[in-house]
């Protein structure tokens, strides 16, 4: 939001905590740039909004549940491979009909188990 500012490109950063939070703050700066949710993973920088979630409990206690790791694998990772597809609504770029997570991985963690999470 900074650089588009700055750039000239929206007037508003959204960035008043009373009116915009994480969800609906992407969806008002779209609206001043119709595009400006792609560029969110563009950069390659992982905002420590996402990380923040990657860190919460209920999320950790789900994949704990799903993946049931063992005595001797006891530990669970994020993926340093992260992407983002932010979903607005009405965005039609955003919309895959399908979902392979494998085309992200090396082959040597084709058999690894992993959760991937759609958080809305």
């Amino acid at each position: 939001a900074v650089l588009l500012h700055k750039k000239g490109l929206i007037t508003d950063l959204c960035d008043d905590r009373t009116r915009y939070n994480t969800f609906n703050r992407l969806t008002a700066i779209d609206k001043q740039y119709p595009g400006a949710a792609v560029l969110l993973h563009k950069k390659g920088i992982l905002p420590p909004q996402f990380i923040d979630l990657w860190e919460l409990d209920i999320l950790n206690d789900i994949a704990f549940q799903l993946l049931q790791p063992s005595a001797d694998k006891p530990q669970i990772a994020a993926n340093p491979v992260w992407n983002i597809r932010s979903k607005l609504p009405v965005f039609e770029e955003g919309t895959v009909p399908w979902h392979q997570d494998v085309a992200y991985l090396d082959p040597k963690c084709w058999n690894v188990h992993q959760v991937t999470a759609w958080i809305p």
